[in-house]
């Protein structure tokens, strides 16, 4: 009796033992995947970061493009009222070419050719007035001109300043016939356009030139020769293959 009994207590703690050592693996079990559900749960969080900031660069890089497809689309069709300010306007020197050794124009002219003042740029009529004359100045007194060298100047303000207008040759070189007409830019323009209100003004200038018979129906547009060969100087000569391609139409006609 007393050895079954003895064998029966032997098989209870044994049981007992298994069932301790069973809860015991388990809760070893859970310990061991707590790891792994935490570097899971990083891992989605680094994911949710990449797609973010995948989306974020994606639109960054769409709204620039659009950007600049939009800001070239408002320079093409920009326009502008011509605007012509006299020499009396901006105030320029009195000169005297009358009796001077400056050769004519001969219109209507069948040329004209596009150059920078590499001066400060403007916004308003008083500021480019006063840029104007401060040209006027360091071409006669530097250069030894009788006057300003242009024909006529675009400004930032979008109006056209008249050089020595419609009469006389400017001195410019590559410019010296009588059937060239040479237009600045006022500004520097290493590093940025000319304003929109520059390119409608110039575009203005030339339809309005052209309908008065100031320039031949086929007229050609060129740039100076002697401008910098700089990386930058591609920025400018934006401009000049700007207002060839506005006035192509016309000149496949000629």
């Amino acid at each position: 009796m007393s050895s079954e009994w003895l064998h029966s207590v032997q098989d209870v703690a044994h049981y007992s033992i298994q069932t301790s050592n069973t809860g015991t693996d388990y809760q070893d079990s859970n310990d061991e995947s707590i790891p792994l559900l935490r570097d899971n749960e990083r891992s989605c969080v680094r994911n949710l970061w990449i797609v973010f900031f995948s989306i974020f660069l994606g639109v960054g890089l769409f709204t620039g493009t659009y950007l600049l497809i939009t800001e070239a689309t408002d320079w093409s069709i920009s326009q502008s009222y011509y605007s012509l300010i006299t020499r009396k306007g901006w105030k320029a020197d009195k000169v005297n070419l009358v009796n001077s050794t400056v050769p004519l124009l001969q219109l209507p002219l069948r040329k004209v050719l596009l150059t920078k003042t590499n001066s400060p740029e403007c916004v308003n009529e008083d500021e480019c007035s006063k840029q104007v004359y401060e040209v006027q100045k360091d071409h006669v007194t530097r250069l030894k001109e009788p006057d300003i060298i242009y024909n006529f100047l675009i400004a930032g303000d979008g109006q056209t300043y008249e050089g020595r207008g419609w009469k006389y040759q400017a001195l410019v070189s590559n410019s010296g016939d009588k059937h060239t007409l040479v237009v600045a830019f006022l500004g520097i323009f290493n590093e940025t356009l000319p304003s929109k209100k520059q390119i409608g003004q110039a575009r203005s200038f030339l339809q309005v030139a052209e309908s008065k018979g100031k320039l031949s129906q086929c007229y050609t547009i060129e740039s100076e020769h002697n401008l910098n060969q700089s990386k930058n100087e591609g920025i400018f000569n934006d401009v000049i293959s700007h207002l060839k391609a506005y006035f192509t139409k016309k000149h496949n006609l000629c």
